[in-house]
């Protein structure tokens, strides 16, 4: 893990900062802030994609679609269900390509892969 951010702004920063090989992150964020309109700039302007996690996917999948998510996951979920891979809560078309992790600080930007202490790959 490289880090977490509880608001979008901050979420920016650490994910271009630290350039994540996986970022997981929440739609609803502190004090308001949203997490697609994170997603989207961590994308469009650094090319880094996320994975949703949020118990909010009523009506935000298109416009988290300019963020080219890799999946959603939705919560609330357990870190044995997480590693179930494609056959847990994973809901996207490139839910394969998502690294296995046996746990996740879930709804915050979350985990660099590789060395990150829990990866099972």
């Amino acid at each position: 893990m490289i880090g977490a951010a509880t608001e979008a702004d901050e979420a920016v920063r650490l994910g271009a900062r630290e350039r994540p090989d996986l970022i997981l992150l929440d739609i609803r964020l502190a004090r308001g802030s949203d997490g697609i309109q994170a997603a989207i700039k961590l994308y469009q302007d650094h090319n880094l994609r996320c994975v949703f996690v949020s118990a909010h996917t009523d009506g935000s999948r298109n416009r988290a679609s300019l963020a080219q998510p890799l999946g959603w996951i939705v919560k609330p979920f357990t870190a044995a269900v997480l590693v179930g891979g494609s056959s847990g809560p994973w809901l996207g078309s490139e839910a394969a390509e998502l690294p296995r992790l046996a746990s996740s600080p879930a709804g915050e930007v979350a985990a660099k892969t590789r060395g990150f202490p829990g990866t099972l790959n």
